[in-house]
């Protein structure tokens, strides 16, 4: 067995024979892009996604890390081959500890992985170090009806981004706020103004565009419940590409944004946990070393006496 390293010309073969017969723990890429890795290194701009692999035994592993930009984070695309038995987990532990290293040599402090609530996928994650930091919720559309914008929703501009961050710290547990903030990377970025404002922002739709899928993130605050209808029609109409199926992810737990999903066609897909490994570790305890004892003893100095002397 040797350790993780990246991707060479001759594991092409192995890059070929896996692709397809793993698991995405990446949302976003696995929407807007597809499951298969070497489309979503590809397909990636600027050589953000990076394919490992370990030789274990006769076999081998693949993993992939998405490093988005603007974040001191690494996303958890993909592993292959499928967990189908314990010769594998051993595998599958291996490669995300090497995985776990390969990202800190990035500069990424922590490796992020979503997760179905349902798979035994979480146990293993567990045993690798990988904890729950948040829930989230997916849900998908197919009709293609939506409607004209109404002007509720505005893309968003500079000047709204600390409104923003704080709308996002709003809905955001702190522990995920530490690993993953609020990023403005994305196809486009619509917000709703509050009753104060401009600098006020009380719901924020994040697009990212695919090839055939299109992914929105909704924001909404509670207090602007009775306007969910409303936002989520406007993020609709808004939506490019009405002709392609849309899915949504959200991470608040506003009741009324979850019945006005339902109202617009969505359909519940999955619930997931958002699952974290840091790839550093504080440390807890100082270790002290006794220093040598010095036998000699240095010479007194000698008087420095006038030139004239």
């Amino acid at each position: 067995m040797t350790d993780v390293r990246p991707l060479r010309w001759h594991d092409l073969p192995l890059a070929y024979r896996l692709a397809g017969h793993g698991v995405s723990f990446d949302t976003q890429l696995r929407i807007t892009i597809g499951d298969d890795p070497l489309r979503q290194a590809l397909l990636t701009s600027l050589g953000r996604t990076h394919i490992y692999v370990l030789r274990y035994d006769e076999e081998g592993g693949l993993g992939q890390l998405h490093y988005p930009a603007q974040q001191s984070v690494a996303r958890l695309a993909y592993i292959a081959p499928m967990l189908e038995s314990a010769e594998d987990e051993g595998l599958w532990l291996s490669l995300l500890d090497g995985l776990a290293v390969a990202a800190g040599q990035r500069g990424a402090v922590n490796i992020i992985a979503e997760v179905d609530d349902d798979s035994p996928l979480m146990d293993i994650l567990r045993r690798a170090n990988f904890g729950v930091y948040a829930r989230q919720e997916l849900w998908r559309r197919t009709r293609h009806a939506n409607g004209e914008p109404t002007g509720v929703l505005r893309p968003a501009h500079e000047a709204d981004e600390i409104a923003m961050r704080v709308l996002y710290s709003e809905l955001t547990s702190g522990l995920m706020r530490q690993v993953e903030p609020l990023s403005t990377v994305a196809d486009a970025i619509y917000v709703m103004e509050g009753p104060q404002g401009r600098n006020h922002i009380i719901g924020m739709v994040i697009e990212h565009r695919g090839v055939r899928r299109n992914m929105l993130e909704m924001y909404l605050s509670p207090a602007a419940g009775e306007r969910a209808d409303a936002f989520v029609r406007e993020a609709l109409a808004l939506s490019a590409n009405p002709d392609r199926p849309v899915y949504c992810r959200i991470r608040c737990k506003v009741a009324a944004l979850g019945m006005s999903l339902s109202e617009h066609g969505f359909e519940p897909m999955a619930s997931q946990a958002v699952m974290v490994r840091h790839t550093a570790a504080r440390i807890k305890h100082h270790a002290f070393e006794k220093l040598p004892v010095i036998d000699s003893i240095m010479p007194a100095a000698n008087r420095i006496t006038d030139v004239g002397d």
